[in-house]
């Protein structure tokens, strides 16, 4: 799958929505330790799924607006490699708005 298919301009509660239902909503988040950059959050879903999410605040004058999207492309590059490591599957990409996850 290319990444193509993953960018959304949206917010993640409705990403997930696109991604899994429109009766699937975020039913809890918590916090997630261990980078320094980025804000990254557990999120329960009604469904009993639990997503990863990694978030960004642009405003600030070392945002990457295109930094999801590469981490995303190099992901799906090591998920194809033969005999990889096991990677994280990115569902959806939001490279536009105020905070891209």
């Amino acid at each position: 799958m290319g990444t193509d298919r993953l960018v959304h301009e949206v917010s993640p509660a409705a990403a997930v929505q696109a991604l899994f239902g429109a009766t699937t909503r975020v039913v809890g988040e918590s916090p997630v330790s261990g980078g320094c950059i980025n804000r990254a959050l557990r999120l329960s879903l009604s469904d009993g799924r639990t997503l990863f999410l990694k978030t960004r605040d642009c405003h600030g004058r070392d945002a990457l607006p295109e930094l999801f999207l590469r981490e995303a492309k190099g992901l799906l590059a090591l998920a194809g490699a033969k005999a990889g490591p096991r990677v994280p599957r990115p569902l959806a990409i939001a490279t536009e708005g105020a905070e891209p996850f």
